[in-house]
């Protein structure tokens, strides 16, 4: 039955041009690396799943040691053990930790996949760092600017307020324990496509070139301080917040640091970070639909 529900949700990504351009984005993109392959499969392996995989599958991940738990609520030490125990206590100690490779040849340039489609829908992106490295909230804060703020991005001022070519623009700081990259993406007219994708890396360059203004870097500060209360709205949203902290290690005090390394962030820390990070020559395009070239 589940398989089923798979094979039929595939069939249904395969025909939408937003999915198929995600999917082909990472199996150019990331190349040999493991995050090329679709997360879903193909129809076909899925067909070749069997009950025993699952089992083994099961056996050798599902362990204690592969386990991050958060917890937050009405709730007491002794209780939680209990509980945690109750659910978990059966599992084998020790199991497969896999550890993923960096990413260390990342597609650039661009890819064409045709689609007839009114509108073409463009993925792309490039190199960025870890969650674990120092400098991580240095270019959260950086992409907030470039292209993760939203209506206050330069991306979305640049290319859609003043010019119209498309509805929307974004980017993100996609940031993993062994490495990270920074994806955006767009979709615009059949005809705009390549003059958006220029305005794209003209953007890149500006930032990198000219760096960003002290209120730019002051009004992102001020975002991302006030925004994170929303992570303490409900006790699932703080237990999550807490397996992340355990996940990547960021330390039993993180919440009370996390604005202090936000405030610390100084215009020259940011703009030599951006000067050696944001590189319109490593920039890859994933362009799906019907593009007039």
């Amino acid at each position: 039955k589940v398989k089923k529900q798979i094979v039929s949700s595939i069939k249904i990504e395969n025909s939408d041009v937003s999915s198929v351009a995600d999917i082909k984005f990472d199996e150019f993109f990331f190349g040999s690396h493991d995050f090329s392959r679709r997360i879903k499969g193909s129809i076909e392996s899925i067909e070749r799943i069997s009950r025993k995989d699952l089992v083994a599958y099961h056996k050798n991940v599902f362990t204690k040691d592969n386990i991050v738990i958060g917890v937050a609520g009405n709730i007491s030490e002794k209780e939680v053990k209990q509980y945690i125990s109750m659910v978990f206590g059966n599992l084998p100690s020790v199991g497969n930790q896999r550890k993923l490779s960096t990413f260390n040849s990342l597609k650039m340039g661009e890819e064409v996949f045709e689609m007839d489609t009114p509108q073409t829908t463009v993925v792309f992106g490039q190199p960025g760092i870890s969650r674990t490295e120092k400098n991580y909230f240095v270019a959260r804060i950086a992409n907030y600017i470039l292209g993760g703020g939203g209506f206050q991005s330069r991306l979305y001022k640049e290319i859609r307020e003043k010019r119209g070519l498309v509805y929307s623009i974004y980017s993100y700081l996609d940031s993993y324990k062994m490495d990270g990259v920074i994806v955006g993406g767009f979709q615009t007219r059949n005809h705009s496509v390549m003059d958006t994708i220029e305005m794209v890396k003209g953007e890149w360059s500006k930032i990198s070139s000219s760096g960003v203004t002290s209120r730019e870097l002051q009004d992102a500060k001020t975002y991302y301080k006030g925004s994170f209360s929303r992570n303490l709205t409900s006790s699932l949203s703080i237990a999550n917040l807490l397996k992340i902290v355990q996940y990547y290690n960021l330390g039993n005090d993180y919440f009370v640091r996390r604005d202090k390394i936000i405030d610390d962030i100084t215009l020259e820390q940011i703009n030599n970070l951006i000067s050696n990070l944001i590189d319109r020559d490593k920039l890859f395009f994933m362009i799906v639909g019907k593009p007039e070239l």
